[in-house]
């Protein structure tokens, strides 16, 4: 069972029905280069981050003035880490989630709610961060 959905299904945004495209693997996109059947650039279950897109982001988290934490678990390393390395630098951490994470403990701000399109409530618990620090 799936329960995120099968990656070779598609759907409309307005339609909730889905279906199998048919598509021919002759007119899917291939590699200039080598042939091979093209994949989207994201990192899936199982494989290693980009050791320079890690550095950049433990750099970033570590230099930042505040880091954001919005919809994530906190159980997928060593993305998980940098909000752990950060509020342990004394940066102020916000976590913005539905529910607790394995990071609430570690962070001095939480927000649990459902994240609204808008972020209107959201910002204003930013603010209130701002004015407290």
């Amino acid at each position: 069972m799936n329960i995120e959905g099968p990656f070779r299904y598609f759907r409309a945004p307005d339609v909730s029905a889905s279906s199998a495209p048919k598509i021919a693997t002759k007119d899917l996109p291939h590699c200039i280069d080598c042939g091979g059947l093209l994949r989207p650039h994201v990192v899936w279950f199982g494989e290693n981050l980009d050791p320079v897109d890690l550095g950049a982001a433990e750099q970033a988290a570590l230099s930042a003035d505040i880091c954001l934490v919005v919809g994530t678990s906190s159980v997928v390393y060593p993305a998980a880490g940098l909000v752990l390395k950060a509020a342990k630098r004394g940066i102020p951490v916000a976590e913005i989630n539905l529910e607790p994470t394995p990071a609430t403990s570690a962070v001095p701000y939480d927000y649990f709610a459902v994240i609204n399109m808008h972020l209107s409530a959201e910002l204003q618990f930013l603010k209130s961060i701002k004015k407290s620090a």
